[in-house]
């Protein structure tokens, strides 16, 4: 897949194409086919050495939406007469940058989030052809910058009808679309996944495609896997754990169908499990994904 490599695409002059009027969040979430992140403590943060580091699964998840076809961006405010530069300069791995299609710093936009000119001048600035405002999202901490109930107008990205993805670990918020847990950013993934299934059958059918288990993070692993599964329009998932031997060692369900495993390295009874060799299997129906987990010793 071929994808812009220019880290600050050719800004342009759009203010012919900005708005500020209000659109409200649309009532169906349609597919998910472009993202905007935040970056401070969304796709990196400072552990206080003054460099800004990748957060824990950032890297991954953006190679997952990648696979997926998802057209990536940066909308990050920053001190007035910052340019990528000096945005490269505070970070620890600043070849990241290059993952996304687009990076739009406050100081080189019509104005910093969360007013509303700056998301459509993002979403604008995605090189043609470019998905509906309405298929992108935006992701960030700050629940000021998704929405805002209060302003009238009102400010940020859901005001020009972008779908408004909030992490955190507080309870959901109406302002956002969905809020999925700080340390969970793979979940927007799960969110494109789910957005993005086939419409139509309410009920389960095989002939759609049978569920899909995503990469288990991390693999290897001697504490926690998360196991991410996809299974559109599935009244329940199981999820068994097998030995090399093919013997079940623990058995998980989830009702939702849509979701994610974490295991925690222990058989059905609670003990630990030897370090080796195992098999993640998803079920649904007669139909089932297989991964391979690798257990090391726990430390």
């Amino acid at each position: 897949m071929h994808r812009a490599r220019n880290a600050l695409a050719k800004v342009v002059c759009l203010a012919s194409l900005i708005t500020t009027a209000p659109t409200p969040a649309p009532a169906g979430t349609p597919c998910l086919e472009a993202a905007f992140f935040d970056l401070g403590n969304t796709l990196v943060e400072n552990p206080g050495s003054g460099i800004f580091e990748l957060r824990s699964g950032a890297a991954e998840t953006i190679t997952e939406l990648q696979g997926l076809g998802v057209r990536l961006g940066i909308i990050t405010n920053v001190p007035a007469g910052w340019d990528l530069d000096d945005l490269r300069a505070i970070l620890a791995q600043p070849e990241f940058l290059d993952e996304f299609e687009v990076v739009i710093l406050s100081s080189q936009a019509p104005a910093p989030k969360p007013n509303p000119a700056i998301y459509t001048f993002a979403h604008q600035t995605l090189a043609e052809p470019r998905p509906p405002i309405t298929s992108t999202a935006f992701v960030g901490e700050t629940l000021s910058e998704i929405g805002n109930s209060v302003t009238n107008p009102t400010q940020g990205a859901r005001a020009v009808g972008m779908i408004g993805i909030h992490l955190s670990d507080l309870p959901p918020n109406p302002i956002a679309d969905y809020t999925i847990p700080s340390d969970s950013l793979h979940h927007v993934t799960l969110i494109v996944e789910e957005t993005c299934s086939p419409a139509g059958a309410e009920e389960w059918s095989s002939e759609r495609g049978g569920p899909r288990l995503l990469e288990p993070w991390p693999n290897p692993s001697a504490n926690e896997v998360r196991l991410r599964f996809v299974a559109p329009g599935a009244p329940s998932a199981e999820l068994g754990i097998f030995d090399a031997q093919g013997r079940r060692v623990a058995t998980f369900l989830d009702r939702r169908a849509v979701g994610e495993f974490v295991w925690n390295g222990s058989g059905s009874d609670g003990i630990p499990i030897a370090s080796g060799v195992y098999f993640a299997r998803l079920q649904v129906g007669d139909r089932f994904d297989q991964v391979k987990l690798l257990r090391l010793d726990r430390r």
